[in-house]
Parts: C-alpha cells; structure tokens; sequence
C-alpha cells in the first residue's frame, strides 16, 4: 500500500529581532508577545513581507497578493493598508513603552520590506 505523505502545517514566520510572529496555519499574529488584530489585507501583507524579510517587494507584487486573496487591491489599496498596519504594530511597541519601530519599511519608489534586525538599514 503506498504511502500517503501528511502536508506540514506551515512554520511560523518571524522577523524584527523575533518581536513579530506569524502563525499561517491559525492566521494569528503576535507583535511583541501580545496578540495582534488585523484586517484580511493586512494580515496577508505582513505574512508576504514576513516571509521575504530582508527582501523589497515591489508595490506590484504586494497588489498582486491582494488580488490572489480576493481583495480588492490597487496601488492605493496596498499603500493604504501598509500604512495601518505599521501604525498598529507602532501602537503595540507605544503601549510597551518601546521606540523601536520599523518593522516594516518603504522602500522609496519601489515597495516595501520587513527587516530581519531592527538594526538593519
């Protein structure tokens, strides 16, 4: 009788100095320990730019990314949710009592990319 191979569940994607982890297998996200609530779009951007930290996505591929999840994206859309979504993680690190941001950054004139150090320029 063949075998039949079980899928993995997704591994956890972890980036900024291991403050933000994704869960995909729960689609459940944690900055700095505390769980964080996401819109559908943002959500699935932060686990694209997690899953290629250290990469720039160009703003293509993310509106790409909006579409193939069934969201209704465009240039504006991902700007926009890219926006709200550095602002809430900027929230989580305010209520800790922490600066350090930027997480996620822009990438003038070409995308965006989550950082693998904080520390990274």
């Amino acid at each position: 009788m063949p075998s039949i191979e079980v899928p993995k569940p997704p591994e956890l994607i972890i980036f900024a100095d291991e403050r933000i982890v994704v869960n995909p297998a729960e689609t459940l996200v944690f900055a700095d320990n505390q769980p964080l609530e996401l819109f559908d779009a943002q959500y699935h951007l932060l686990r694209l730019l997690g899953g290629s930290a250290g990469r720039v996505l160009q703003h293509s591929r993310l509106d790409t990314l909006l579409r193939e999840v069934d969201i209704s994206g465009s240039g504006s859309a991902v700007r926009t949710n890219l926006s709200r979504l550095r602002a809430r993680l900027n929230e989580v690190d305010a209520k800790l009592g922490d600066n350090r941001t930027g997480a996620i950054r822009a990438v003038r004139g070409i995308g965006y990319r989550a950082v693998r150090s904080l520390t990274d320029r």
